[in-house]
């Protein structure tokens, strides 16, 4: 955990002790970035975790993740991103029969390794981290970990059931279909952004013209 709030990148450690052993430390990292582990506004935490492998290079896979305003032609219930900074985006998703509106804050973002956000909504919203892990030149472990804080009737309702982790679930693989048989045909011309960000500011805007992950050491 020290070595991820130093920005060392110690997942390939992490995946060397197995999967067990990587979601504990991407849910540490989430708990220390956003304060995890307590509840918000009164209500119960729902802590949610996924994972999948993509037959894709590292930075591909990274690329494709990071283009969030395309997630609404590939995903089923997000309806709407837009990002309107590097660390700032206001997402519109449907939920049972409403739709719901939220606003993201990159708070880290290092390339090919991780993300991090927090969130605001008034109606229920998402903290949580992302990373990405090199099993293979061409096969790239994502795993997510969600931190849920419901608002509201319907939502609290649902938490019962745990109906999040299955929409969770389901986008995932959405996600993963989208990959392997879209972005896969067009790596390069995936381009993603390679900026990092630290404490919820831009550090490093990333290099332009870099191209994807096939095109990149």
């Amino acid at each position: 955990m020290k070595g991820l709030a130093e920005g060392k990148g110690p997942l390939k450690a992490a995946l060397g002790a197995g999967a067990g052993r990587v979601k504990d430390t991407v849910t540490d990292t989430v708990k220390q970035a956003v304060g995890g582990g307590s509840t918000k506004s009164g209500g119960k935490v729902v802590n949610i975790v996924e994972e999948c492998d993509i037959g894709l290079p590292l930075s591909v896979t990274y690329n494709q993740w990071t283009a969030f305003e395309d997630y609404p032609s590939f995903t089923r219930k997000v309806e709407k991103v837009e990002q309107e900074s590097e660390e700032k985006l206001r997402w519109r998703a449907q939920i049972f029969l409403s739709h719901r509106d939220w606003e993201s804050t990159i708070v880290e973002q290092v390339p090919d390794e991780r993300i991090v956000w927090k969130s605001s909504g008034a109606k229920g919203y998402v903290d949580g981290a992302v990373t990405f892990h090199e099993l293979a030149p061409t096969l790239t472990r994502i795993v997510l970990v969600l931190e849920y804080y419901p608002q509201g009737f319907v939502e609290k309702t649902a938490n019962l059931w745990r109906a999040q982790g299955r929409r969770v679930r389901l986008e995932v693989k959405h996600i993963k279909r989208h990959m392997m048989t879209r972005t896969i045909l067009d790596q390069d011309g995936e381009q993603g952004w390679r900026g990092e960000i630290r404490d919820g500011a831009v550090v490093d805007e990333g290099d332009a013209d870099e191209g994807s992950g096939s095109e990149q050491s």
